[in-house]
């Protein structure tokens, strides 16, 4: 049975398309190298090393990844198919049993996926396999913070969400799978911030939808992540 995606094709032609505005700032900021540990981890990957991105959507960040980088290999899995992209393998796979050999990625990234899964312990399990000797983990994920009464957007407002978490609580599943962790903290852009306040007449002239609900993501700092090293027994 296909999986149904949460996310139509309607909502990303139209945050992607109807905004223009929004999309050059976005580009002008580059908004997806946030946090700065994660785009200096990537930025000091060798040549030809394999980046993973488990869950990554329609994959606009092995996109961007992928121009920053274009010496780097990158594979982008999830269960619905990604858009072609040319130079970019996207694989069409179950986070619980990774279509990979053991040991061949350098770098392994997952965002907004754990809060998905009952069982985040098969997650980190399979990042440990496929991952090579000291190899690393980017995780992002919601802060259980959008679980309180007077914080907006809800955690549970998307009806595919599972469990929230914690840093510590990450950090925690990190000490019990393998990993240890290098870098943790709450997910913010001060830039971001600003920029937004600027841009808040145009999407409401402008009818952009999901600005509010990322301009409050960023205020509250609702969402977490961790950097983490692999650690080898050998």
């Amino acid at each position: 049975m296909k999986k149904k995606k949460f996310f139509t094709d309607r909502y990303y032609t139209h945050t992607s398309t109807q905004n223009p505005l929004k999309n050059k700032v976005r580009k002008w900021l580059a908004t997806w190298k946030t946090p700065h540990c994660f785009a200096k981890a990537l930025n000091q990957l060798a040549s030809n090393s394999l980046v993973v991105d488990i869950g990554c959507g329609r994959g606009e960040l092995v996109q961007n990844i992928a121009a920053w980088r274009p010496d780097l290999k990158i594979i982008g899995v999830d269960w619905t198919e990604a858009h072609p992209v040319s130079g970019i393998e996207f694989i069409r796979g179950d986070a619980m049993s990774l279509p990979f050999e053991d040991e061949v990625a350098d770098m392994v990234i997952c965002k907004h996926l754990i809060e998905h899964l009952p069982t985040p312990e098969k997650l980190f399990s399979e990042f440990r396999r496929i991952l090579r000797p000291t190899g690393l983990l980017y995780l992002e994920c919601p802060d259980v913070r959008g679980c309180y009464p007077f914080i907006f957007p809800k955690f549970y407002d998307d009806p595919t969400h599972i469990r929230p978490y914690t840093i510590q609580a990450l950090s925690r599943l990190n000490d019990l799978n393998g990993f240890v962790t290098l870098k943790k903290r709450r997910k913010r852009n001060l830039l971001v911030l600003i920029g937004g306040l600027f841009y808040s007449p145009f999407a409401w002239w402008f009818g952009d939808r999901a600005f509010k609900d990322g301009f409050f993501i960023e205020l509250w700092g609702l969402y977490i992540f961790l950097l983490a090293k692999k650690v080898t027994t050998r």
